[in-house]
C-alpha cells in the first residue's frame, strides 16, 4: 500500500494557526515574520551612514543655492563614499583622474554639456572602481553607460513606472503572474531607487520654483508642517533615492544588439564602384570649379543673387553631400584594391569633397560678414571642420588598411574631445564681439536684440564696446538687456570659473 506523505503545512493552515507557535519560536522567526525589519538589518551600517553623509552634504551645497563649484564637490563627495564602503576592485588613482577631468567644465561653466561630462566622468569612474583590472574595456564602457542611460531617464521613470505598476497589479490579483517574492522586490528597489529619487528633486526644485504649484500642494497636504519643510523633506528623499544606486548597483553591462548586414549590399560591387567614382568625381569637378571661379576668382553670380544668398543657399547642402561621401567611401573601400584605378579615384574622391568642406566654410563667411555671427553658424564653422577631418581619417584608413573598429574609435574621440573643448570656450563673447565690431552702413543692421539675448557672459564686450561706441550704447538702453548686466557671484558654492573672468 502506498502512503501520501504531505511536506510541509498547507499555506493557508500556517496562515490561520499562527496561535499554535510558541513565544519561543515567535521571537526565533521573528525576521521572518518581519520581512521589513530583515531588510533594514541587512542593510550595512556603513552604507546608511555614508548616505546619510551624502545628504546632509546635498542640502549644504544646494538648497536654495545656485550651482557650481558645488556640483564638482559633491562628485567627488559621491565617489569618496564609493571609496569609503571598501568595495573598490582596484587602486583609486585613474578613476579620481576621470572624475576630475568630468569636473573641469563644470567648474568652467555650468550648462547642459558641462552637467554631461561631469556625469560622465563621475559614472566612468565608478564603473572603473567595480571593476578589477585588466577587464575589457568594451565591458567597463558597457558598465558606465547602463549607469548613465538610468541617470538620464530619472526625471521621467517614475511616470512609466506608474503605469506599467498599474497594469502589473490587475495581473497580480488575476492570478496572471505570481507575486514578487523578497528578491524580486530588492532588486526593483535597487532599479527605480535612481529614477524616483532623481524625480523628487526635480518635483523639490519645481515646487521651490513654482508658487502655484506650491500652494497647490499645501492645499492638497493637511498635515502640519511648513510647506518649506515638505519641500526639503522630497529634497533629501530625492537625493538619497538619487544617490544610493550609485553605491550599490552591482557591475552589470549592457549588451547593445549587433546589425548584421549579411546580404545588403546595394549593388556595391568592383565594377559599380569604378563607374560610381568616375561620375561621382566628374560632378563633384564640375562643383569646385565653379565655387573657386566665384568665390576666389570673382566670378559673376545669377543676376538678381547676393553674395549672402549664394552663400546661405550653399553652406549647408554641400556639408551634408560630404557626409553622404564618407558614407560612400566606406562602402567603397573593400574593393580598393580590386582595380588599379580605385583607389586613386577614391582618394580623389575624399580631396574633393575635402575641397567642399572648405567651400562651404567661404560660403558662411560671407554669409556671416553679411548678417552677422550667431551661434548656429558658430557651429556650424565647427561642424564643417570636423567633416573635413573625418574624411582625411578615412583616407588614412583606407590607405593603410585599417579595419572599421579603427575608425570608429578615433571618431568618436574626435567628436568627444570638440565637445569637451568647446566647454571651455565662451562662445556668447565671441559672437557678440563679431556682431558688435563688423562693418556695417549703419547700427540699425546690428542684430542689437539677439546680442542683448546672448546673457550675462557677453557682459564684458557688450560694456566694452558701449564705451566706445555712442551709437551701440544708444541701442542697447533702449532695451531690456541681458547682457548688460554681470553675473553674479554669491558665494563659493556658485563660484565658476568663466563668470569670474567676465567679472574681472
Amino acid at each position: 500500500m502506498d502512503i501520501l506523505t504531505l511536506r510541509g503545512v498547507p499555506r493557508a493552515l500556517a496562515r490561520d494557526g499562527w496561535w499554535l507557535m510558541s513565544e519561543t519560536t515567535a521571537e526565533d522567526g521573528g525576521a521572518a515574520g518581519s520581512p521589513a525589519k530583515a531588510m533594514l538589518e541587512r542593510v550595512p551600517r556603513r552604507l546608511v551612514l555614508v548616505l546619510l553623509a551624502l545628504v546632509v552634504l546635498a542640502d549644504f551645497l544646494f538648497w536654495q543655492e545656485n550651482a557650481g563649484l558645488s556640483l564638482a564637490l559633491f562628485a567627488f563627495a559621491v565617489l569618496a563614499g564609493f571609496l569609503a564602503l571598501g568595495q573598490a576592485r582596484r587602486d583609486w588613482k585613474l578613476p579620481v583622474f576621470l572624475c576630475f577631468l568630468g569636473a573641469l567644465p563644470v567648474i568652467e561653466h555650468v550648462q547642459m554639456l558641462s552637467i554631461a561630462f561631469l556625469m560622465a566622468g563621475l559614472l566612468a569612474a565608478l564603473a572603473l572602481l567595480r571593476w578589477p583590472l585588466g577587464t575589457a574595456a568594451g565591458v567597463l564602457a558597457g558598465q558606465g553607460v547602463r549607469l548613465y542611460l538610468g541617470l538620464m531617464g530619472a526625471p521621467f521613470a517614475p511616470l512609466v513606472a506608474g503605469f506599467m505598476a498599474l497594469a502589473r497589479v490587475g495581473q497580480i490579483d488575476a492570478g496572471m503572474i505570481p507575486r514578487p517574492d523578497r528578491g524580486v522586490l530588492k532588486a526593483l528597489f535597487r532599479n527605480w531607487a535612481m529614477p524616483v529619487g532623481g524625480g523628487l528633486i526635480l518635483l523639490s526644485l519645481m515646487i521651490e520654483a513654482n508658487p502655484v504649484l506650491e500652494l497647490r500642494l499645501s492645499q492638497v497636504l493637511t498635515f502640519e508642517p511648513s510647506e518649506e519643510v515638505i519641500v526639503r523633506l522630497v529634497f533629501w528623499t530625492g537625493v538619497a533615492l538619487f544617490v544610493w544606486p550609485l553605491l550599490t548597483a552591482g557591475p552589470k553591462t549592457v549588451t547593445l544588439p549587433r546589425w548584421q548586414g549579411a546580404g545588403l549590399n546595394l549593388g556595391v560591387n568592383p565594377g559599380s564602384v569604378l563607374r560610381a567614382l568616375w561620375v561621382f568625381n566628374g560632378l563633384l569637378g564640375v562643383q569646385t570649379v565653379m565655387d573657386l571661379n566665384i568665390l576666389v576668382g570673382g566670378g559673376s553670380l545669377p543676376e538678381g543673387m547676393s553674395y549672402a544668398e549664394y552663400a546661405h543657399r550653399g553652406a549647408y547642402p554641400l556639408v551634408l553631400t560630404a557626409m553622404l561621401a564618407g558614407v560612400f567611401a566606406l562602402m567603397a573601400r573593400p574593393f580598393a584594391r580590386e582595380h588599379k584605378a580605385l583607389m586613386p579615384l577614391l582618394m580623389l574622391w575624399l580631396a574633393q569633397n575635402v575641397a567642399l568642406c572648405a567651400s562651404s566654410a567661404l560660403r558662411l563667411e560671407l554669409y556671416v560678414e553679411a548678417y552677422g555671427l550667431t551661434y548656429l553658424r558658430l557651429h556650424a564653422m565647427i561642424w564643417m571642420a570636423l567633416v573635413a577631418v573625418g574624411l582625411g581619417l578615412i583616407g588614412w584608413q583606407i590607405v593603410n588598411r585599417r579595419d572599421n573598429a579603427w575608425l570608429r574609435v578615433r571618431l568618436l574621440v574626435l567628436g568627444l574631445a570638440t565637445l569637451y573643448g568647446a566647454c571651455f570656450v565662451n562662445f556668447a563673447e565671441i559672437v557678440a564681439r563679431q556682431q558688435l565690431t563688423r562693418e556695417v552702413a549703419s547700427v540699425e543692421q546690428i542684430d542689437i536684440r539677439y546680442v542683448c539675448d546672448l546673457g550675462e557672459m557677453a557682459s564684458r564686450v557688450v560694456t566694452e564696446i558701449r564705451m566706445r561706441d555712442d551709437a551701440i550704447d544708444s541701442e542697447i538702453s533702449y532695451l531690456y538687456c541681458e547682457a548688460r548686466h554681470a553675473p553674479e557671484i554669491d558665494g563659493w558654492r556658485d563660484w565658476t570659473f568663466r563668470a569670474w573672468r567676465v567679472l574681472q
